[in-house]
């Protein structure tokens, strides 16, 4: 009997093992990879809180400029509750004009995302879709793969799309060259499709040319320059195809996934940069979090990452949103100013907190509280008048060149609107289409185009109008010229050296000897 028992424990304990094992192996290596990546970005972005106050703080007071693909991730990952975070996205989108076609589709994505019902959404996918080029379709089609009618047929939105594919087998914003990063973001949005015979046929174009065009690191370039975003992009296409980028022989060069070249550019403190031993990058760190969920969703055999888990289409309000006419004209951000006005308010404010002092003794109110408050409202005055900047249009504007402490070289900077039509009829702008010469600026070491720019409008009185934060501004006006002011695809372009950079122009570092100009473009998108 005793054997019996023995033997029944022993096999209890190879079952149990077995079971342990295969449990342990569940888990593949790059899957643990994939959720070891979500988590560190989270823990380096969350600095410490806990998510769900992470977004009802940090994240809701970034909405609409910079934590919206966070949110995205977070919605498509785990349950979290989104009222905070949506209540400021609309407000954000109340109170900001937002033009750009595609940029308009990311909120609705995003609302969308966390099961929002404002009519912003369906009135978006009416109004953008095939608006401003080939992602103003990819994310069109996202929104009606998701339920949302739009004023184009989902089979419509794919036929635009398969006529943009250009001769090599990609996609591209602009020029007959395709981009990785288009390519794979196109991919992403047909990947729902691939059954169908000619989306299937492209969808094999692409990644042979993807599979081409990878480097021996793993990774993939944007106008030139290898980056984790694009193999970002590539990764989340992929596993929308249902092909693991980490194993399938078409995505391994050199014993290098796209997963390698994308970790390869982490920083040691959890952030990621954009380019090798670069700075951090908000967009980038953000983008490896969206592939990353992108494989554990994949992973896990849940549908791809645009498959919107909260999307609620049968209950979105239909009723038209109510928009303010115009936004407050977003100015760039001022430098600290002369302090010369600021001692005489300064003493201005003690002469009226010792004329109270007077004033309490004169009128017998001589408790200790009342020189207290007094006191504390005194102080109040004169934090007050320390940060508050006031300046006149001329302190801002014009004035001495400030000459660099530690220049590293110089660039030169041209502003042209000459592809706007009937330049006579517009008053505003010059006949010639020239709106700023070219012209010599000194840089110092981290300064960007947008640094540039900013320094040639407040030399030369020019009126300039961007959005946005940290290297994510994004520039709408110069000059009180506005994008879409000439059809639905004019807006500002910028060039540094004859080549349109992958990033926004507050994020291209310069170097000396760079040619940068500023350019208004009918055909933004084409």
């Amino acid at each position: 009997m005793k054997r019996k028992l023995l033997a029944l424990f022993c096999c209890l304990l190879c079952l149990l093992f077995c079971f342990g094992t295969l449990t342990a192996s569940a888990e593949s290596p790059d899957t643990a990879r994939a959720q070891k990546i979500a988590d560190d970005l989270l823990t380096f972005a969350q600095e410490g809180a806990d998510t769900q106050a992470w977004i009802d703080s940090t994240l809701s007071s970034q909405a609409g400029v910079g934590a919206d693909w966070y949110i995205l991730c977070l919605a498509q990952s785990g349950d979290y509750d989104f009222t905070a975070y949506e209540r400021s996205l609309l407000s954000y989108l109340d109170k900001n004009t937002v033009p750009s076609a595609t940029t308009k589709q990311k909120y609705a994505l995003i609302l969308a995302a966390i099961g929002s019902t404002d009519a912003y959404i369906l009135q978006t996918v009416e109004s953008t879709v095939g608006k401003l080029g080939i992602m103003s379709y990819a994310y069109g089609l996202h929104l009606a793969r998701n339920g949302y009618t739009a004023a184009f047929s989902q089979d419509q939105i794919i036929d635009e799309m398969l006529a943009l594919q250009k001769d090599d087998g990609g996609w591209a914003v602009n020029g007959s060259a395709s981009d990785a990063d288009v390519t794979a973001m196109v991919l992403q949005a047909l990947a729902p499709y691939r059954e169908e015979k000619e989306v299937s046929d492209a969808i094999d174009r692409a990644l042979s040319l993807l599979s081409e065009r990878q480097t021996e690191q793993g990774g993939f370039l944007s106008y030139g320059i290898e980056n984790p975003e694009s193999a970002a992009q590539v990764i989340i296409a992929l596993c929308a195809l249902g092909i693991d980028p980490c194993t399938d022989a078409r995505f391994i060069k050199n014993n290098c996934s796209p997963m390698d070249s994308m970790e390869s550019f982490a920083l040691p403190d959890g952030g990621y940069a954009h380019i090798k031993d670069g700075t951090y990058s908000a967009a980038a760190t953000a983008q490896v979090l969206c592939a990353a969920t992108a494989y554990l969703r994949f992973a896990q055999g849940l549908p791809p990452l645009y498959e919107l888990d909260h999307a609620r289409p049968d209950k979105a309000e239909t009723a038209p949103v109510t928009k303010p006419e115009a936004d407050s004209q977003t100015q760039p951000e001022q430098p600290q100013s002369s302090l010369s006005y600021k001692p005489f308010a300064c003493a201005a404010v003690l002469v009226l907190g010792a004329a109270g002092c007077t004033m309490l003794i004169i009128c017998k109110k001589r408790h200790y509280k009342n020189f207290i408050a007094l006191g504390i409202a005194t102080a109040l005055l004169l934090s007050a008048v320390m940060l508050i900047d006031i300046r006149t249009p001329e302190d801002y504007y014009g004035g001495e060149d400030t000459a660099k402490q530690n220049p590293i070289g110089t660039v030169t900077l041209t502003i042209r609107c000459d592809a706007v039509p009937d330049l006579g009829k517009n008053d505003h702008l010059p006949s010639d289409g020239i709106m700023l010469a070219t012209e010599s600026y000194e840089i110092e070491a981290g300064e960007t185009v947008y640094d540039i720019l900013l320094e040639a409008a407040r030399k030369h009185t020019l009126h300039l109008d961007a959005t946005g934060v940290g290297d994510a501004m994004y520039v709408r006006g110069i000059g009180h010229l506005y994008e879409m002011e000439h059809g639905d695809l004019s807006g500002w372009n910028y060039k540094v050296n004859g080549s349109i950079p992958s990033m926004g122009c507050a994020a291209y570092t310069l170097s000396g000897g760079d040619e940068i100009v500023w350019e208004y473009t009918l055909t933004v998108g084409k």
